[in-house]
């Protein structure tokens, strides 16, 4: 997933519409499969309705009608709620917006809610202050009238805030992250009723009911949640946006960049989802190299790093293929328990 702006605005996923479809042999990845208890990702931690959201290895989940912000301060007119992923420095609401009189700016969600990394060392007491499916939180600080509390979740290694009548309620949401559990230890087994995929010099497996789209054109109009779009927007004769929880397996050639405006997506966050999309890059849209933070995984011939800016809703790898001149962006959706997430990652390998 290439450097993408910030904002509260979740755009949706632009996809080609042409579809075909691949075989290849089924056989099984060459790492060993797991035979450890994987991470449990507790899906009945989101309430009937909630939409989960995840940020490294925990997971919230938040009403609907809530806005969600990556990276910035939530600004416009006052949602119900507000969830900020990765918070600035400085308020979580109209941080850096500027207003000429203070009667501009617009009010305070009543209820907001931030989840951000784990900074520094701490003294923490013997007993966690609160234990939620069964992870150890710890008061770091209250607000003046206690209606603003600190925790650290030091087991998934954020930090999480909570404020008003609905952040306990969403704090209660707390649980590991599917991304969590696709990233512990160990293999999964290619199931034999997948479909194989190869393109440019990777194969890979999905559930053989997704169908495969091609493209060479790379678009920013990109989600940081699942590679289900979130609305039918055609906003060129060559791409249109699938609608949501329909995964696909999306090729991209990279031979060209769309440059025109992307269309306009909703202010709500919406469930993760299910799918792969496949960069290969160009001279014309180059794709980066790893950086040194990013987590490397040997599969089969290849190495995927983990994109460490990137630790939301979609598992955003850079696979580097023997001879090949520059990596792959690969994304997978990180839907539901993440198993399916974890087997195509396992299934990688030099084609």
């Amino acid at each position: 997933m290439r450097l993408r702006a910030l904002a509260i605005v979740v755009v949706v996923l632009t996809l080609a519409a042409c579809t075909s479809s691949e075989t290849g042999p089924t056989t099984t990845t060459t790492a060993p499969a797991s035979t450890e208890p994987l991470p449990a990702v507790d899906l009945s931690a989101t309430p009937d309705g909630w939409v989960p959201v995840d940020y490294g290895d925990a997971q919230v989940s938040v009403p609907p009608t809530w806005w969600v912000s990556y990276g910035g301060s939530g600004c416009g007119t006052t949602p119900p709620g507000l969830l900020v992923v990765q918070p600035p420095e400085g308020p979580a609401w109209c941080g850096a917006v500027g207003f000429e009189t203070p009667a501009q700016r617009p009010a305070p969600p009543k209820s907001i809610v931030t989840v951000g990394p784990e900074l520094g060392t701490y003294h923490l007491p013997a007993g966690p202050s609160v234990v939620i499916h069964g992870i150890a939180l710890y008061v770091l600080s209250r607000g003046a009238r206690v209606t603003t509390i600190r925790y650290l979740a030091q087991d998934l290694r954020v930090i999480i805030t909570t404020s008003g009548p609905l952040g306990r309620r969403v704090l209660d949401t707390l649980s590991l992250s599917p991304r969590a559990a696709v990233l512990s230890e160990g293999a999964l087994r290619t199931p034999r009723t997948w479909r194989w995929h190869a393109f440019d010099g990777v194969r890979f497996a999905t559930p053989a009911t997704w169908p495969v789209q091609r493209t060479d054109m790379f678009s920013s109009c990109r989600s940081f949640v699942a590679l289900g779009g979130r609305q039918v927007v055609r906003y060129s004769s060559r791409n249109v946006v699938i609608e949501p929880d329909r995964p696909v397996v999306d090729l991209d050639t990279d031979r060209t960049a769309y440059t025109g405006s992307c269309p306009p997506g909703p202010f709500q966050e919406y469930a993760p989802g299910n799918g792969v999309q496949v960069d290969a890059g160009s001279a014309q849209v180059p794709t980066p190299s790893p950086s040194r933070l990013d987590t490397a995984i040997r599969l089969n011939g290849v190495v995927a790093y983990v994109n460490a800016s990137q630790p939301f809703d979609i598992l955003d790898l850079l696979v580097v293929v023997p001879g090949r001149a520059m990596p792959l962006d690969v994304e997978i959706g990180l839907a539901g328990h993440g198993m399916v997430t974890r087997t195509i990652l396992y299934s990688l390998r030099a084609a």
